[in-house]
């Protein structure tokens, strides 16, 4: 059985603390919303900072951005 738990985001600086405690506790992915700060920009340092666990979003709101930058963002 796999794992799953939700992670606040919140500010920037906190997150390589909080997705590798997370990581060490055993969890298999951690699942970023969209609230009042950019959920690819979570995920981006997210993985960066991690090792073996999953990273997907919760919501990523597509309508205020263009095509262009969701393409730009996905590679």
């Amino acid at each position: 059985m796999k794992i799953e738990t939700g992670f606040g985001g919140g500010w920037l600086g906190g997150i390589k603390e909080q997705v590798q405690a997370l990581e060490a506790r055993g969890f298999d992915s951690i699942v970023v919303p969209e609230t009042k700060h950019n959920s690819l920009f979570h995920m981006m340092l997210a993985a960066e900072h991690t090792e073996r666990v999953e990273i997907s979003s919760s919501v990523t709101i597509a309508f205020p951005r263009t095509p262009m930058i969701m393409a730009q963002a996905a590679w």
